[in-house]
């Protein structure tokens, strides 16, 4: 992680995650997330230091998250799911509540591609 002091960009430290992959990261405010084929995970930022507060598996039938935006108290992931309706997308929604996220709702999508 880098943060910018001024005009000078310093840090570089390595944030340590139990996933394999991270394609997807998001930023907003104190905190960052993670997303990809191990879930999401959730870091919140005190001063230069990030720590780790959730880490969110991936449920039942999801079999990835495709992708993910932060704002707020809100965090959104586009899942792929494969169930008994068959292979399909939906966006599942996460509230933040102190330092806990929690899923909120689920919105199902079209099958068109992302």
């Amino acid at each position: 992680m880098y943060h910018r002091d001024g005009a000078a960009w310093t840090g570089g430290e390595a944030i340590a995650t139990d996933a394999k992959v991270w394609p997807m990261v998001r930023l907003s405010g104190e905190w960052l997330v993670f997303g990809g084929s191990g879930g999401l995970q959730f870091l919140r930022r005190t001063g230069a230091t990030w720590t780790p507060t959730q880490t969110l598996a991936l449920p039942g039938a999801v079999t990835s998250y495709d992708a993910v935006a932060l704002h707020g108290l809100r965090a959104a992931a586009g899942v792929e799911v494969d169930d008994e309706a068959g292979s399909h997308r939906e966006v599942v929604v996460f509230e933040r509540e102190g330092d806990a996220w929690a899923a909120a709702t689920t919105v199902p999508t079209s099958d068109e591609p992302w």
